[in-house]
């Protein structure tokens, strides 16, 4: 089960824009990003259950750009712009600094 103040997390990145995320699972375990199909969104991580957090992983599922919390993105590319965004917010996710190089 996603704990709800784990649910609606937001990151600004450095564009300004904002990136919605979700965790789950083992906060100290090994971080593991998810990324939802179309449509979908970072609450796919619900269907997880427990799961995660029995096999020690630390689930990460963000919204893609104009979906849920994240930010509308003009002239979108998932190869170009969404490895920008992951990367930007890897930074800022505390546990991802400490766990993903």
């Amino acid at each position: 089960m996603v704990e709800s103040n784990k649910e609606n997390q937001v990151l600004e990145l450095k564009n300004g824009r904002k990136l919605g995320y979700a965790e789950c699972g083992d906060l100290n375990g090994k971080p593991i990003f998810q990324f939802h199909g179309h449509p979908g969104s970072r609450l796919e991580i619900r269907f997880f259950g427990e799961k995660p957090k029995e096999y020690g992983v630390h689930i990460i599922s963000v919204d893609r750009p104009g979906f849920g919390l994240s930010d509308f993105q003009p002239s979108y590319l998932i190869i170009d712009q969404f490895k920008k965004q992951m990367i930007d917010s890897k930074k800022k996710i505390k546990i991802i600094k400490k766990r993903i190089k």
